[in-house]
C-alpha cells in the first residue's frame, strides 16, 4: 500500500519526486554506509537515460547499475519532473545532474538545456565525460 502511495503517478511536487529518487538510489547502492555522495546524471531526449555513481568523479569503480525495478521507476519519475516543469512554467531542460548526500538527507539539482542534446548531436556517454576525474579525461 505504501509503495502505491509513493508511485510517481501520485507525485504532485518536484520535491516529492526528488525525495523518491533519493530513496530509490540509496536503497539500490551497493555500499550505503560507505557512501557520502551519489550523483545521478539524467539525459532526456525523447527517452530518459541516466547514470549513477558515488563520490566526486565518475569512473568504472564508482558507477553501478541500480536494481531492475529502480531502473524502470526512475525514468518515469524524471518524465514526471519534466512535465511538472512544463506545467509550472519553470523552463525546459534535457540534462540534470542530481547530487544526493549521505542517505538522501539533502540533494542538489542542476538543470541544463543543451542544444546538442536536443539536436541528437550529443549522447549521454559523451556528456558524462565531464564528470570524470580531470586526469582521466586527458587519456
Amino acid at each position: 500500500m505504501l509503495q502505491a502511495l509513493c508511485s510517481s503517478s501520485f507525485m504532485k511536487t518536484d520535491r516529492q519526486i526528488y525525495e523518491r529518487v533519493s530513496e530509490i538510489v540509496f536503497n539500490g547502492t551497493p555500499r550505503p554506509d560507505a557512501i557520502n555522495q551519489v550523483s545521478v546524471c539524467v539525459f532526456e531526449n525523447g527517452a530518459v537515460d541516466f547514470g549513477v555513481w558515488w563520490g566526486k568523479y565518475l569512473s568504472g569503480e564508482t558507477s553501478w547499475k541500480l536494481p531492475e525495478n529502480a531502473r524502470r521507476e526512475i525514468p518515469t519519475l524524471f518524465r514526471d519532473l519534466s512535465k511538472y516543469f512544463v506545467r509550472n512554467n519553470l523552463g525546459a531542460w534535457n540534462l540534470l545532474h542530481f547530487t544526493i548526500s549521505a542517505h538522501g538527507k539533502s540533494f542538489n539539482a542542476a538543470f541544463e538545456f543543451n542544444e546538442q542534446v536536443e539536436n541528437g548531436e550529443l549522447t549521454l556517454w559523451r556528456y558524462r565525460k565531464r564528470f570524470k576525474d580531470p586526469d582521466e579525461r586527458r587519456t
